[in-house]
């Protein structure tokens, strides 16, 4: 039984080939595209290495832009570094900024997220023009509304579904 569910990739075999692939592109002409976003840049010594047991990407891309989904909102991205360092296998070190506008009722902002670090773990910033507390930026981008728009929502909400009762129990009542 146990065998039976033994990891394929945890068995040790000899590699069925090598890998020692270069890629480089004309500027902006390198696309990555797949379910988090489309994004475009240069590949800059880009070797795709290893073997078929561990695959191993080390170089550069120079992002040029493109579009990055997050939290339901679709991104721009500025020019930025995705970095494949020896031994980090599938997980470049960034260095990206992007941004998206969202608007609510009161107010038109623009989020400007800024990645650094490993794809796996980067350390993430965030900012609004005009000025949103960290809380009000996840606030916005989750619900639509800053923390204060929320608040007063539930509020009217409340108010309203009060009322509603009231009205329910005093027809009842008539």
């Amino acid at each position: 039984r146990e065998r039976a569910t033994e990891n394929v990739a945890d068995v040790a075999r000899d590699p069925l080939f090598g890998l020692d692939v270069g890629v480089t592109s004309a500027p902006g002409m390198l696309r990555i595209v797949n379910n988090l976003g489309d994004l475009r840049g240069t590949a800059r010594g880009l070797t795709i290495g290893g073997d078929t047991n561990r695959v191993l990407i080390t170089g550069n891309v120079e992002l040029s832009g493109g579009v990055f989904r997050y939290k339901g909102h679709q991104f721009q991205l500025e020019p930025g570094t995705a970095e494949f360092r020896e031994g980090t296998e599938w997980f470049p070190w960034l260095e990206v900024t992007m941004f998206t506008d969202v608007g609510t009722r009161d107010e038109d902002y623009r989020v400007t997220l800024n990645a650094t670090g490993r794809l796996d773990n980067p350390s993430v910033t965030s900012g609004a023009e005009p000025f949103l507390t960290e809380a009000d930026i996840n606030s916005l981008l989750l619900f639509g509304l800053t923390q204060e728009e929320l608040e007063r929502a539930e509020l009217r909400d409340l108010v309203g579904s009060a009322l509603g009762a009231a009205a329910g129990t005093y027809g009842e009542s008539a």
